[in-house]
């Protein structure tokens, strides 16, 4: 869409802009979202007189309220000003602009006269949305601890080793999905068995695709491990990979020829030993069942020894030669094998199968035997009995020659053990798994005696995009804004909605939930923007099913990051430092208060903490290390300045998706610091101007109950650069900021230079000069404890058209300190407090007694 402003908008946010959006409702929210001061812009611009014609290609002569959600290709934004014969026209579709931020986040409402009866009539319930979590959480990021699972993701140390068999995939089995880089240490296996001509076959789902998989890592073989050694160390093996598009027939596997499961036996039967060894398989759809078998050997060692009883040297040597059958009465290797199927009337074992084997002829070495029954259309479950027949050698077949006083001749008969090495069961149907990505592997079977363990490197899903124009396309990152983007809409194994019709009835299926429509894509860009700024990455696997909710706050948290619901949209606010500019002032003059009868019953802001002994002071964040065959390790932060203060106190977390030191250290890093500075909590409730704070915006307070006096209320009048306020101030104020909002609804602070009765004088001129009836406030600088900041958790809609507002500290030397690595959380707080003490102290030269000045 082509997004055109008039008049002042013009002047401040430029003429025109082009925006991926199709609505004047999805424009406004993506202008919100991406240009600073637009939102504050036009919450306010009513209060100066400011009003809004939305004119669109198809309606020139401009919108309503209703009108908002109805797409068109261009929309014009103009002011209208208050007393214009423009504004006093008939049918003149004037709209306020407040209105205009509370329609973009909602269905837009019908046409109301004032913003109060906009915002009734809207039902804007954005606090009682639901939060998806990830931002403090109150007080600390959302964040894995280290005991815990995360959902949907793998350990590690939950990773069992490789059972072959049952980990073969059956229904239920979640499908996994790689995101980003990643090395997969156990994928669920489609199928696993041995052919005839002794090759192994495995075939195994990477990911619900598609997937990028190797492009950008080499070959197939190169990046798969068999036992945690490369695939193309091995001669004569093979692997093919389809990643999940099934676009074409070169999408679908073809070197594994059909479908099956490997079941490991390895169970040894020794000669005169009768006891059957049974395994059974539950598998309607088998057509065949390939039993493999070690045996042998069955020999004579001959030892001959000379040089006895000449005074020289003994000599002896061994040779071996074969042993006819029935000679010297050993009987050749035999087992018989049995296989039932039950009957689907009595439940009982009948058999389909008695086959009794022999070693044909005697060998000096070990033979391999496979050996295959047919068993299409049988009763489940079968079951495999295999049974040693043949006598141990018997007594007294050892012999010994002397050929003379000088040298002797023995002979021993050998018999060697049987071994059931394995069954595989195969089903000639050739099975298709589609938006999976598959990896396919042939190899020899002299290399393993079973199905070896198999690691996979690859990266991970094509994942939406988003440009600076909020165009969508699709292809891999490992942006983790990207990755919970493609999780909240993905109809298959996420969120999101689709509809679909069945084949054969036509019958068209709704299936609910988030659409690509439904996300503020201006916000998941500025996520994302955050993300690449500071090398912020999501590689991971999830392997499980888990609660969507779980999954969502985890990832969140990856980005220091909440996700919250409003009106028609998903929202995604990061943790991140404030400009001036968009912090929202509050004070007794604009806050509601509970009165009983006429008397104030609690106070208007009301906080809570936490306790020196719930402060973490060192953090041991576990990830998984790219540089080290992505093992899990782990990183200690410690705040040292902390430790001194409140002791040594240590957590234990997960970064979720982690595979590098440095995001793991900054990970562990926010942690410390939102434990330490956001340690304090304010609620309040608002009229209607609740309904335009947004989880994330920053906000200042001006409490008496905290500063000791009365720093915060309302404009009389105004000059360039003075103001008269509504109240009396205490004397002796110095060294305070004076914050207001400008004629465009953006906080501007200019330093004091005096105050006189009710007049505050600045030292500077204001850059845009404040109005009758707008908020001011005094604070002193961000290292005072005076500075009362904090940025909104929640927002929840109250009886009578209220909202009550909770908010979390807020202290930008967090930053600092998280992004660079830089300062201290404790130290900070220490220098804030010993310089705020120091306005109020006086020090003897001569003695250690000080003074404690009145406020």
């Amino acid at each position: 869409m082509k997004i055109v402003f008039r008049g002042i908008a013009a002047e401040r946010f430029g003429a025109e802009r082009e925006l991926n959006v199709a609505t004047p409702q999805e424009a406004i929210n993506a202008l919100s979202v991406l240009v600073p001061g637009f939102r504050n812009f036009l919450t306010v611009s009513h209060e100066h007189g400011i009003y809004w014609k939305v004119l669109t290609n198809h309606w020139e002569e401009g919108i309503e309220y209703g009108q908002l959600s109805m797409k068109c290709n261009e929309m014009v934004l103009v002011p209208v000003i208050s007393g214009s014969g423009f504004f006093d026209g008939a049918g003149a579709k004037i709209l306020i602009g407040a209105a205009l931020i509370v329609g973009s986040l909602l269905l837009a409402p019908a046409a109301a006269g004032t913003i109060a009866a906009t915002i009734k009539t809207g039902l804007f319930t954005f606090g009682a949305s639901m939060v998806l979590g990830g931002i403090v959480q109150a007080i600390t990021p959302g964040v894995p601890q280290r005991n815990t699972r995360s959902s949907g993701e793998r350990k590690d140390t939950d990773v069992v080793v490789f059972d072959r068999a049952a980990e073969t995939t059956a229904q239920g089995v979640p499908v996994p999905i790689l995101y980003g880089r990643y090395l997969i240490r156990s994928c669920p296996i489609v199928s696993s068995y041995v052919s005839d001509d002794n090759k192994g076959y495995w075939l195994g789902v990477v990911s619900e695709g598609p997937i990028k998989g190797f492009d950008n890592l080499g070959s197939p073989r190169d990046n798969v491990f068999v036992n945690e050694a490369r695939l193309s160390t091995y001669g004569g093996s093979n692997a093919q990979f389809v990643n999940g598009n099934q676009s074409s027939l070169s999408d679908y596997i073809t070197l594994v020829k059909s479908a099956g499961f490997h079941l490991p036996v390895q169970q040894d039967f020794i000669a005169g030993d009768s006891a059957s060894v049974v395994r059974g398989f539950n598998q309607k759809y088998a057509d065949r069942i390939r039993l493999r078998f070690r045996y042998g050997p069955v020999y004579k060692q001959i030892t001959r020894t000379t040089g006895l009883n000449t005074g020289g040297d003994v000599n002896t040597t061994i040779s071996y030669a074969t042993v006819n059958a029935g000679e010297d009465a050993v009987e050749p290797i035999r087992w018989r094998v049995i296989i039932n199927q039950t009957d689907p009337n009595t439940q009982a074992q009948v058999g389909f199968v008695e086959d009794t084997r022999a070693e044909p002829g005697v060998a000096l070495a070990t033979k391999l035997r496979n050996l295959t029954y047919g068993c299409t259309g049988r009763n489940m479950p079968i079951t495999i009995s295999v049974q040693r027949l043949d006598a141990p050698i018997p007594p007294g077949l050892i012999t010994t020659t002397n050929t003379g006083k000088t040298s002797s001749t023995q002979t021993n008969n050998v018999k060697g053990d049987l071994q059931w090495v394995s069954a595989d069961i195969e089903w000639d149907e050739r099975l298709l798994y589609p938006h999976s990505a598959l990896l396919a592997i042939e190899f020899s079977t002299s290399d393993f005696t079973t199905i070896p363990q198999v690691s996979v490197l690859a990266e991970g899903r094509i994942v939406p995009t988003i440009d600076s124009s909020l165009n969508v396309s699709y292809q891999y990152s490992n942006n983790p804004a990207y990755v919970l983007l493609d999780i909240l809409t993905n109809p298959r194994f996420g969120l999101g909605g689709r509809s679909y019709t069945l084949a054969g009835t036509g019958t068209v299926v709704n299936q609910p939930g988030i659409l690509m429509n439904n996300a503020s894509l201006a916000s998941f860009k500025k996520a994302a923007d955050y993300c690449d700024r500071y090398g912020v990455r999501f590689n991971g696997y999830l392997d499980s099913d888990g609660d969507a909710y779980g999954v969502i706050q985890n990832l969140a948290s990856v980005f220091q990051a909440q996700a919250f619901y409003g009106g028609n949209s998903i929202f995604i606010t990061v943790d991140d430092l404030a400009e001036d500019a968009n912090f929202k002032l509050f004070s007794e003059a604009n806050v509601i208060q509970e009165d009983d009868g006429g008397k104030i019953s609690s106070p208007c802001f009301r906080y809570e903490g936490t306790s020196r002994s719930a402060r973490q002071t060192a953090v041991q964040v576990s990830y998984n290390d790219e540089r080290d065959f992505y093992v899990e390790k782990k990183v200690l932060v410690e705040d040292r300045d902390s430790i001194a203060r409140y002791g040594y106190r240590l957590a234990e977390i997960r970064a979720f998706g982690c595979t590098t030191i440095q995001q793991a250290e900054r990970f562990g890093r926010y942690f410390l610091a939102s434990n330490l500075l956001n340690g304090e909590t304010v609620s309040f409730s608002l009229a209607s101007e609740g309904a335009l704070l947004l989880p994330g915006d920053p906000i200042l307070i001006a409490d008496p109950l905290k500063s000791g006096a009365r720093l915060g209320g309302r404009i009389v009048s105004a000059s360039s650069s003075s103001i008269v306020i509504d109240g009396d101030l205490p004397s002796g104020l110095s060294g305070y900021n004076l914050w207001t909002y400008g004629s465009t609804g953006v906080a501007q602070v200019v330093p004091i230079a005096s105050i006189v009765g009710r007049t505050i004088t600045t030292t500077q001129p204001f850059p845009l000069i404040p109005t009758t009836q707008q908020n001011w406030l005094l604070a002193k600088d961000r290292f005072d404890p005076t500075f009362r900041a904090y940025k909104v958790q929640n927002v929840k809609e109250g009886a009578n058209n209220t909202y009550s507002v909770v908010a979390v500290r807020y202290d930008e030397t967090k930053y600092n300190f998280v992004n660079n690595g830089q300062g201290s959380p404790a130290s900070a707080q220490r220098a804030a407090v010993r310089r705020h003490d120091t306005d109020n102290l006086s020090v003897s030269a001569d003695s250690i007694a000080f003074t404690v000045k009145a406020q």
